[in-house]
Formats: C-alpha cells, sequence, structure tokens
C-alpha cells in the first residue's frame, strides 16, 4: 500500500523515518549527497506529461528517466547514486531495471560472483529489481524529501504558471548559491557541516527559508 501524501509529510519525513514500500525502505536524500544526486533529481523533477510529446506521454516514468540518464555518462552515474542512497543499496550489489515488462530491462552496477571466458557473471541474488510501477512510488516519495513544493495532487496547469511566477518575480531571479545558503543557516543556528549535511535536502530548505523569513520582518 502507498503511504499518504499526509503521512509522508506528518509522520515519516519531518522525523527522518525510512518509509516502507514492500520490501524496500526509501530514506530521504540528506545534503551532503546534495552535490553527487542533483542532475538526477533534475530529471526526476521533469513532468514528462507536459512536454507535449506523445511517445513521452505514453512511456512509463522509469523508461523516461532512463532515456535522459543515458544521454550522458555523468546523469547515468548520479541516477544510480541517487537510487543508492535512497534505498541504501551497497556498492556491492546491482540494479535491473524492468522498462516496460520482464522482457525488456537494463542492469546497472558491478555485481561479480565469477567469470566466464573472460567476461564477469551477475549474481542474481545480489540484484536489486525494480519495476516501472516501483520506480513510480520510489520517485514520489524523493521527490517529497528533496522538494517542499512538490506534491501528487492535480495542480491546474495554468495555476501552477502562475504560481510559479509569483515566486520567480519574489525572487527577482536571483539564485542563491549553495556555499552561500550554507554559510548563511551555520551562522544563524551554529550547525557545523557536518551536522548540515545529515539534514534532508527537505529539511535545509524549509530551515534556510524560515531563516530567510524571520529576517525580512
Amino acid at each position: 500500500m502507498l503511504v499518504s501524501e499526509e503521512a509522508l509529510l506528518e509522520k515519516y519525513l519531518p522525523f527522518d523515518i525510512p518509509v516502507p514500500y514492500k520490501d524496500w525502505h526509501i530514506y530521504a536524500i540528506k545534503m551532503r549527497d546534495y552535490y553527487d544526486v542533483n542532475n538526477a533529481i533534475g530529471i526526476m523533477s521533469i513532468d514528462k506529461n507536459s512536454l507535449g510529446d506523445v511517445d513521452f506521454i505514453m512511456m512509463s516514468n522509469l523508461k523516461f528517466c532512463m532515456l535522459f540518464s543515458s544521454s550522458e555518462p555523468s546523469y547515468m552515474e548520479s541516477f544510480e547514486k541517487l537510487l543508492r542512497v535512497a534505498l541504501n543499496i551497497s556498492d556491492e550489489e546491482s540494479f535491473r531495471f524492468c522498462i516496460d515488462d520482464d522482457t525488456e530491462y537494463i542492469e546497472v552496477g558491478v555485481s561479480v560472483g565469477q567469470t566466464r571466458g573472460g567476461y564477469p557473471v551477475l549474481r542474481e541474488e545480489t540484484i536489486r529489481v525494480i519495476t516501472a510501477e516501483d520506480f513510480d512510488e520510489i520517485k514520489r516519495v524523493i521527490l517529497f524529501s528533496v522538494d517542499i513544493d512538490y506534491t501528487d495532487s492535480y495542480i491546474d496547469p495554468d495555476v501552477k504558471k502562475m504560481t510559479d511566477d509569483y515566486f520567480r518575480l519574489k525572487s527577482k531571479g536571483v539564485s542563491v548559491p549553495l556555499e552561500h545558503k550554507v554559510l548563511c543557516l551555520r551562522m544563524a543556528t551554529g550547525m557545523n557541516g557536518e551536522e548540515v549535511g545529515n539534514l534532508s535536502i527537505r529539511q535545509f530548505q524549509q530551515l534556510y527559508d524560515i531563516m530567510v523569513g524571520e529576517s525580512e520582518y
């Protein structure tokens, strides 16, 4: 059973409790991993259905993300890192992404049991299988943990555009560098670098916004 948005925001994410899903536990992404996973978060955040391409609309979210991630090696590295962090998967295990069904899949990572004819042979017991359905929920929880504005409730496209335009005007188009945000938060809270790194990305965003809001009054 999927965890509701209310439970995510009131039971799990505020207290860094891993979110249960089938045999998995999905962990909030920490600030210390931000640099390595940021590209993958950007790809996951794309609303494929708003791109106006029928092929994209018909794709599963998993196939869409794999398509974009495979276009650049650094994107695939970021994608793999993000899932390893979110699912607490070691580097000794591999992923098998079932793109559409059991007949089309992509394997990522190294999980070598032996070699045959000079080629590595994957150990089946160390392969983590992720279906398109699994990925939808994993992606959903990840986006909640990294974006305080994310919701899986329906938002009218026109309303969303108006909201985005408002916040863009409010920020005057200025993007504050992450280093500056971290330093400001450390000065305001007394936290050291390690403590900031242990914050989830969502918690970091919330603390920074609270600090900025208080400074404006």
